[in-house]
């Protein structure tokens, strides 16, 4: 099992283990703390991407609306703008 290691006010170290209805992200976009129910799959992914744990800064919801707004501006015709 993995943990959690955290400091307390006294300087005291505590270990919490990490489970499936523990682990969450902080959204840079929205602010939002958002649950990650697979922490395991979630890690692997982020690996598969040769990226850091650091780098999860943005929630799915938050990724599928920025990936919409990408794609239609890829999809709009160059000409169309000038």
């Amino acid at each position: 099992m993995l943990y959690v290691k955290s400091v307390g006010e006294n300087g005291k170290d505590t270990f919490h283990p990490i489970k499936d209805n523990n682990v969450y992200i902080l959204c840079k976009k929205c602010g939002q703390m958002v649950p990650v129910p697979e922490p395991a799959g979630f890690l692997y992914e982020l690996g598969a991407c040769a990226s850091s744990i650091e780098a999860a800064e943005i929630c799915d919801t938050c990724l599928e609306t920025a990936c919409e707004l990408e794609d239609e501006l890829l999809k709009k015709d160059p000409a169309e703008e000038v």
